[in-house]
């Protein structure tokens, strides 16, 4: 590539792989282009990106989210979880929603609260299922979650499980259905 002799522009000189250098710069800018205009289903803009990474405080929250995700330790991962409620970053949401399904019910409880105190309708459905799951151990909170955001599908969660029969989450849910 370098075989060619150098082209003088006043005080440069550009050689073959500063040629090099422009044509796969060249050639990257366009992969970013069209990665840019491709579309998958339930993929998030490069805009909403960039924007949640602008957003202050995303480093400690990626490191709540490595907790949340990577600790052995039931309780940091409790205290991540209650964190990331408290943020109410955008970077939490699925990771939260991901963390309904955790080994432990108190950690299971405390994304369902965190979720419920962030509000987005992205976690209604999540949390429609561990609602009326018996196996998930947190009703309670899921209804309580429910309520707080209040769409239509936490709204038809929240009536479907008026035939629970479990006294606490009935609870829950009448007091969430009467703050929708």
């Amino acid at each position: 590539i370098n075989t060619r002799p150098a082209l003088n522009v006043g005080i440069y000189e550009f050689t073959g792989y500063h040629a090099a250098f422009l044509a796969s710069a060249i050639l990257r800018g366009g992969g970013i282009v069209l990665a840019g205009r491709m579309r998958e289903a339930e993929s998030v803009p490069v805009g909403t990106v960039l924007r949640q990474l602008a957003t202050r405080g995303t480093f400690r929250v990626s490191r709540l989210i490595y907790v949340l995700h990577e600790s052995d330790d039931d309780q940091k991962r409790l205290e991540a979880a209650r964190r990331l409620g408290e943020r109410h970053h955008p970077l939490a949401i699925g990771e939260l929603i991901y963390a309904l399904s955790d080994s432990e019910v108190p950690v299971r409880h405390a994304a369902a609260e965190a979720l419920g105190k962030i509000g987005v309708s992205e976690a209604s459905e999540p949390l429609a299922r561990a609602l009326l799951d018996d196996r998930s151990g947190i009703q309670s909170p899921a209804a309580t979650a429910l309520g707080r955001i209040g769409d239509e599908k936490a709204l038809q969660a929240l009536l479907h499980n008026l035939r629970n029969h479990d006294s606490s989450a009935l609870r829950e849910t009448i007091d969430s259905l009467t703050h929708i």
